[in-house]
């Protein structure tokens, strides 16, 4: 009785034609020599890097497919390191958790048993992720006004307030070394 539930919740999660959020933005970087996929959130403002394999699966979903035909593309265009339906059922766990996936509701039932099948026992991060801004818009309204600082007059103010920096310590020198007498000898 157990191998003939066990196997219709592989049916249906075979079956399953999971979406991605259309917001969500990919690039590829290397990272420690590896190439790897950086997915950006702008909802959530966060930011979620994995390793290529696991970005090609992720991309390919996209509410058309089943899970069995993206696992079976994968397998034909990349033999040596394809996904297993384990490794699958633990990215689209991750996808759910951080709220990447579009829920249609037609596949609630098939995904309640999917879920029931322990497809969420994922392990929980050690750390905790905070956003504290989103940078991008930032620097997006300030380059224009400071531009002329990455070109030769910023470089010209840069030189004057490092001459006007050395002169005033050289002036001050005695005072400034008291305080770290010692401070780079041997003993």
């Amino acid at each position: 009785m157990a191998t003939l539930v066990e196997n219709r919740l592989a049916r249906d999660f075979e079956s399953l034609r999971p979406r991605l959020r259309a917001d969500l933005r990919f690039s590829i970087q290397e990272h420690g020599g590896e190439r790897v996929c950086l997915i950006e959130d702008p909802v959530a403002a966060q930011f979620h890097r994995v390793g290529i394999r696991e970005f090609l699966f992720i991309h390919a979903l996209d509410g058309r497919r089943s899970i069995a035909e993206i696992l079976a593309n994968l397998a034909r265009s990349r033999k040596p390191d394809g996904l297993s339906e384990q490794d699958a059922r633990q990215i689209l766990a991750w996808l759910r958790q951080q709220s990447l996936l579009v829920v249609n509701s037609a596949q609630v039932g098939a995904a309640k048993s999917v879920q029931d099948a322990g497809l969420t026992k994922v392990a929980r991060p050690l750390s905790l992720r905070v956003p504290l801004a989103h940078p991008d818009r930032f620097f997006t309204r300030v380059v224009p006004g400071l531009r002329w600082a990455m070109g030769w007059a910023g470089f010209a103010v840069w030189l004057v307030v490092l001459s006007a920096a050395a002169i005033k310590i050289s002036m001050d020198w005695p005072r400034f070394s008291a305080g770290y007498d010692g401070f780079l000898s041997r003993g």
